[in-house]
């Protein structure tokens, strides 16, 4: 239970919000039902029904039990003065498998936050078992634990070895001051991100048990946010889904539901000479269920091109997907791939470039003439990712309508939104740029591609 969309699909104004049912038996295509489920009235969250999760346990058998935020003033931001009982815990149910929602008759379940906290928000609740920490307070392994932090999961997941576990915050953070990889972004993506911490979890001496922080990084570098995970028993994974926010005409945020996976953690191991070491990470990835959306592609492997030539799509694409694995060594510098989104005999040319630097450590997508529509944000999006195991490179490319996806060897996400005026995309071509050292013999035709990407490139084929 979580939310494809929020708060106000398809339109990009924030109005009553409600919940609606949708209902899906592969998470790829989805059935809506027209009537909302839950809806703001005068005396039940008069402000809005802001996001909630399903409960492992449920008030009555047979049925479905959800707990949710009920909201009563507005606004409710970081910067500003919280309001005591502004938002509050209600729970629903449902009898009919969701696609009907009655409201407790006990609401408010818990009316505001502990008193001796100073929160700036108190919503999204999320309600699970989390085994490590029941351990450390001596309850039963099936005991369930909550948050109310704005999108926030709690998980653990078992690490290379079987004994290992991890223990992992997902966390949808505001309030955050401004970067170099930032500084060009709207206040909304400069402000917000999509983060993950591995902690340790420990209690001494009967203390409040406490999570020490190790490691952390983003889910996603990019656009990505508001995330909500749970566990999938039918692939036995940890998956989520998020949104994809766009800064469009006027700067205004459009979102669309994006579902991955987080397959973790994973190890990558790295060694020069006689030492080597090993990092364990949190790895998110497309969730293998969506090949369902290509059951009927046209698959055009680069083996039937000649060397130096462009995947040309002379009808042009809306969407389509590209996987690519490209051998670091010494004489290679920055590779990746252009997009264009502008047939070839067109004289105003319009191209998305995607490009990994060696040498900085740096996956990049350069937006900068990606379209001629005002009012769009065009900054370049960077996400930091070193390599570890044989300098080797391989990269998932999702392209659906404007949503652009870059995955980076299962460990490094990189999401944004291109406008192209065409709304398509023409030719895509894979490039590599040599620095010098010795040369190898895979056999690069040459290619030569205009600016903003690389002036002198060879193609891998």
């Amino acid at each position: 239970m979580g939310w494809l969309n929020d708060p106000c699909a398809p339109g990009t104004e924030w109005g009553s919000i409600s919940w609606v049912c949708a209902h899906s038996s592969d998470f790829v295509s989805w059935t809506a039902f027209d009537t909302p489920s839950l809806t703001p009235t005068a005396t039940q969250d008069p402000c809005g029904v802001f996001t909630g999760c399903l409960s492992p346990e449920t008030l009555e058998p047979g049925s479905l039990t959800v707990f949710y935020t009920s909201v009563s003033h507005l606004p409710i931001h970081h910067s500003l003065p919280y309001k005591g009982g502004a938002e509050v815990l209600h729970i629903a149910t449902s009898l009919d498998s969701g696609r009907t929602w009655s409201r407790f008759e006990g609401d408010p379940v818990l009316p505001e936050p502990p008193a001796h906290l100073g929160v700036t928000g108190w919503r999204d609740p999320f309600v699970a078992p989390w085994p490590s920490l029941s351990v450390e307070l001596g309850q039963p392994a099936d005991t369930l634990y909550g948050t109310n932090w704005e999108v926030a999961n709690f998980i653990s997941l078992p690490g290379p070895e079987p004994s290992d576990v991890h223990d992992f915050l997902i966390l949808n953070v505001e309030g955050r001051l401004q970067n170099s990889s930032s500084k060009d972004q709207t206040q909304f993506r400069v402000d917000h991100a999509q983060m993950w911490m591995c902690g340790r979890i420990r209690r001494e001496d009967g203390q409040a048990v406490t999570m020490d922080y190790q490691y952390g990084s983003r889910i996603d570098h990019g656009a990505y946010y508001a995330g909500n995970s749970f566990w999938d028993p039918k692939i036995q994974k940890q998956a989520i889904i998020g949104w994809l926010i766009g800064p469009g005409p006027g700067d205004s945020i459009a979102s669309v539901g994006l579902k991955r996976e987080n397959d973790g953690p994973a190890a990558a191991t790295s060694g020069e000479g006689m030492t080597a070491y090993t990092a364990t990470t949190l790895c998110a990835r497309p969730d293998e269920r969506l090949a369902k959306l290509r059951s009927g592609p046209r698959i055009l492997p680069l083996e039937d091109f000649e060397r130096g030539a462009t995947l040309s799509l002379p009808h042009g694409s809306v969407a389509w997907e590209k996987d690519l694995a490209f051998d670091m060594g010494a004489s290679v510098g920055r590779v990746g791939l252009v997009i264009e989104h502008r047939p070839p005999d067109t004289e105003k040319r319009s191209r998305t470039a995607i490009f990994y630097d060696r040498q900085a450590e740096v996956l990049t997508i350069v937006r900068g003439k990606s379209t001629s529509v005002p009012g769009v944000n065009i900054s370049d999006e960077v996400a930091p990712h070193p390599l570890f195991v044989f300098h080797h490179l391989a990269v998932g490319i999702f392209f659906d309508a404007s949503a652009l996806e870059v995955f980076a060897n299962n460990r490094a996400a990189l999401s944004t939104r291109v406008y192209p005026d065409t709304g398509r995309c023409f030719g895509i071509t894979p490039c590599v740029e040599r620095t010098g050292g010795e040369p190898d013999d895979r056999g690069f035709g040459a290619l030569h591609v205009l600016e903003p990407f690389l002036p002198v490139v060879e193609t891998v084929i």
